[in-house]
């Protein structure tokens, strides 16, 4: 008999999060290191405000090519 799956047997207990403050070339660099595709953005009261996702921050890394400009911001600006 197959046993079900719980959230808890999936979830991370110490998943990576970032402040919307946070430098988004910081995050970049701490997405690779885990070797993830996003992390929760949580405000000073740990409430969620957002995902930044390697989508978002590879828009970013387009966007600041496309128009000639040196990429840079925060997590906040570029989350979803």
């Amino acid at each position: 008999m197959s046993r079900s799956v719980n959230a808890d047997d999936l979830m991370t207990e110490n998943p990576v999060v970032f402040k919307p403050e946070t430098d988004l070339f910081q995050a970049i660099n701490v997405l690779l290191k885990h070797k993830i595709s996003g992390a929760t953005v949580i405000d000073d009261n740990r409430n969620v405000v957002g995902v930044i996702s390697e989508m978002d921050c590879l828009k970013a890394i387009l966007s600041s090519t496309y128009h000639g400009t040196s990429l840079s911001g925060t997590v906040g600006e570029f989350m979803s």
